[in-house]
């Protein structure tokens, strides 16, 4: 019994962790569309 729970508390920090590096991406990638959007008008004047 305490190899599964040992199994679970690890998973459970996997888990964690997983979720905490697709929070990561995702504010990394709302920055680079609000740079990308507020440079935009600068790239591309007519």
């Amino acid at each position: 019994m305490d190899i599964l729970k040992i199994y679970k508390k690890n998973f459970m920090i996997e888990v964690v962790w997983s979720v905490n590096i697709m929070i990561a991406i995702l504010i990394i990638g709302v920055a680079w569309v609000l740079y990308y959007i507020f440079t935009y008008d600068q790239k591309f004047t007519s």
